[in-house]
């Protein structure tokens, strides 16, 4: 469980925002998720964060990924 005393929620790709104490964790090493990491979207480009990775067999196009995403 996160003992991150800042975070308060967690919101799921779908829009469903759950309280951390009510959240499942994955341990640091070994573990595995069952769903996709999705990084916030923000533009501050200098902070190290996790960030989105796109990858695809076409070309993009203007609506493919959003300010951050790799």
């Amino acid at each position: 469980m996160p003992t991150n005393p800042k975070a308060k929620h967690i919101t799921a790709p779908n829009g469903t925002t759950y309280d951390v104490k009510d959240a499942e964790a994955v341990e640091r090493a070994g573990d595995q998720m069952s769903g996709p990491l999705v990084a916030q979207n923000n533009v501050a480009y200098s902070t190290a964060q996790v960030r989105n990775i796109i990858l695809s067999t076409s070309a993009p196009t203007s609506n493919d990924g959003a300010n951050g995403d790799i």
